[in-house]
């Protein structure tokens, strides 16, 4: 009986748990970026620039990665041609999410931005997961601008960076497929193996009963 314990216990445990670690998720995220300094070079020859932005938009994907999109709005000044004003750029990117058993949350993005400037913006996100799915953390990053179009500039070369901050919300959707491997038991996928393992068992056993009462 104790062989037969042991067959069942081995097979038992070198069957494979799959569970789905993955789950969809949603929300948004906004913040500031700036001041930002560097220069732009003009048909009037390389100029200081300082831009401040806003930016605000969604994420949507799974735990494990997916899409970051938004709008950035940027104010910008170059004080030595005496212009200034403001221009709207388009944020469309990707992120990488993880989540601990914990709750806690890290990621990061890459969201490259084009419109009136041109260039990317990177962030590092941490947060946390609540016990009903819902996320909420802060972000920081750094914008690059490589190019700006528009006054007098079509386009111009840039060399501006700024950094930015801001909040994360939104929440996971656990699927019940997930509810159900996590709380279900349910065949191993070597069962028949199991199967087998438990016959030659009782076989082994009815034959050293028999020996047993021959002897």
């Amino acid at each position: 009986m104790a062989f037969l314990l042991f067959v069942v216990v081995v097979l038992v445990a070198s069957s494979p748990v799959e569970l789905n670690a993955a789950s969809p998720v949603s929300g948004t995220w906004s913040g500031t970026v700036g001041p930002g300094t560097g220069t732009v070079n003009t048909p009037l020859g390389t100029q200081k620039i300082t831009t401040s932005s806003t930016v605000k938009g969604t994420f949507s994907g799974d735990t494990g990665s997916g899409g970051l999109a938004g709008t950035m709005t940027t104010s910008y000044s170059v004080p030595a041609l005496f212009q200034s004003g403001t221009v709207t750029g388009s944020l469309t990117g990707t992120y990488t999410m993880s989540i601990s058993p914990s709750g806690a949350v890290t990621g990061t993005g890459t969201v490259p931005l084009s419109g009136g400037f041109t260039g990317q913006f990177t962030m590092t996100i941490q947060g946390t997961e609540s016990a009903t799915g819902q996320l909420t953390g802060t972000w920081t990053g750094t914008l690059t601008v490589t190019q700006v179009s528009g006054s007098g500039c079509s386009p111009c070369t840039a060399n501006i960076t700024a950094p930015g901050s801001g909040q994360i919300a939104g929440s996971v959707q656990q699927s019940s497929s997930q509810t159900t491997s996590t709380t279900t038991p349910e065949f191993p996928n070597n069962f028949p193996l199991l199967l087998m393992g438990l016959l030659i068992a009782l076989g082994i056993i009815a034959t050293r009963g028999r020996k047993n009462r021959t002897t």
